[in-house]
């Protein structure tokens, strides 16, 4: 027993995001199936077909490492909790959501696949590619604005193949998420400063705001998810704090009139004013259409078959669309392994809650695009593959198991107190 949390204990920074007999080529395969949709939308490559042909592959993957261990079963709370709601609600409005449900079913596979194969070939390596494709393709879509090969509209450029320039700003924010948990810091600030520039030529302030939180929170969590406030940090987080503090007073006018500029503040279109930055219309669309059906919901599928414009919000899509039960199944798992991250390695949590302006402002959910889709892959891989045998003094590294602690006792009763 003792070995064991001796044994733990050393491996725990060694272990970190887990996958200690990783296989990084393997991983990083994983990350490009995960990410690679990139790729599809610059090449106007049909999405759903995209997926199906990953999913396959993931399959091989699968029963090629079936005699790894891995962590599939921390996905099941998660998927078996979506698959229940997706076809209660879809029963209880009478049926004839078949394409609704297939994608649920899809979602579903693919997420227990990605958890099952990235904690098994190594998830922190899963994390790194995630970011490095992620900062390589907004290179590409920085460098495409530039020559003028990227369509804008009304003044925004739009995302690969002219898609979404929300769609944009999403993946790149989960890209500075994934660097967040698994890069170091010089890495860390080149992927950030790639993505901000992408970022901001997309006009995405939900993900700007995503990016300026994770650069923050980095400067007091180390790469092993905990909170450094000793020495230098301390310093230069007061430092930071106090310059700020006296330019907000000294140029609170100018200061509000660039965060206007970043932030779109006086657009007529998508300005104060707007209703609530243009949100506030879909939300209380979601609203609606959680109370008149509030168990189930509507049914997958039913706002975009419907033709009725999308709530803008991951809680009011999931509330209008799979009712309480919903909410219960897709947002209950998450929350108890977002509570375990903060149990065992806080900083990875508080880097992780940065997602929320994401979840507020946009509705993507049971979605295999990057965002959200790493963020469940990486929320759910944490959570199981932190260790937690060995309880480990975060300032020390050093184990306090009750094994560990009566042999100091019997040492010094042995020996005599130290002078």
């Amino acid at each position: 027993m003792e070995n064991a949390a001796r044994i733990n204990a050393r491996s725990f920074d060694a272990q970190k995001l887990g996958g200690l007999s990783a296989r990084p080529g393997s991983s990083f395969f994983v990350a490009l199936l995960d990410v690679a949709v990139i790729l599809a939308y610059l090449i106007s490559l049909p999405v759903a077909s995209w997926y199906a042909a990953t999913l396959c592959i993931k399959v091989f993957l699968f029963l090629f490492t079936m005699s790894r261990s891995g962590h599939g079963r921390a996905a099941a709370p998660l998927a078996l909790g979506v698959l229940l709601s997706v076809a209660v609600s879809a029963l209880a409005n009478g049926g004839g959501q078949e394409a609704g449900v297939l994608r649920g079913v899809g979602f579903c596979l693919h997420v227990f696949l990605s958890v099952r194969l990235a904690t098994a070939l190594g998830l922190e390596t899963y994390l790194r590619s995630v970011a490095l494709l992620v900062a390589a393709s907004a290179l590409l879509h920085t460098v495409l604005c530039t020559l003028g090969a990227v369509q804008t509209v009304y003044g925004r450029y739009t995302y690969f193949g002219g898609s979404a320039a929300n769609l944009g700003g999403e993946i790149n924010a989960i890209g500075a998420i994934a660097a967040g948990l698994a890069l170091r810091r010089g890495a860390f600030i080149l992927v950030l400063v790639a993505l901000v520039i992408s970022t901001a030529m997309l006009q995405s302030r939900s993900a700007l705001m995503v990016i300026a939180f994770i650069f923050a929170v980095r400067g007091i969590v180390d790469q092993t998810g905990k909170f450094r406030l000793d020495g230098w940090r301390l310093f230069a987080v007061a430092l930071f704090l106090g310059c700020a503090l006296l330019a907000a007073l000294a140029y609170s006018d100018v200061l509000f009139q660039r965060l206007s500029e970043i932030f779109r503040l006086d657009d007529p279109q998508r300005g104060l004013g707007t209703g609530f930055v243009g949100r506030s219309d879909r939300w209380v669309l979601g609203q609606r259409l959680f109370l008149e059906s509030p168990l189930f919901g509507k049914g997958i599928g039913y706002v975009e078959a419907s033709g009725l414009p999308s709530p803008h919000n991951i809680f009011w899509w999931v509330a209008a669309e799979l009712g309480a039960l919903g909410l219960l199944a897709v947002f209950g798992p998450l929350a108890v392994a977002v509570y375990q991250i903060s149990t065992r390695r806080p900083g990875y949590a508080a880097i992780l809650t940065a997602s929320l302006p994401l979840l507020v402002f946009n509705d993507r959910s049971l979605n295999l695009n990057p965002y959200p889709f790493v963020l469940y892959v990486a929320v759910i891989g944490l959570s199981a593959t932190l260790p937690t045998a060995a309880r480990v003094d975060l300032t020390t590294d050093r184990p306090s198991t009750p094994e560990r602690l009566s042999d100091r006792r019997t040492a010094r009763r042995q020996v005599g107190p130290s002078r």
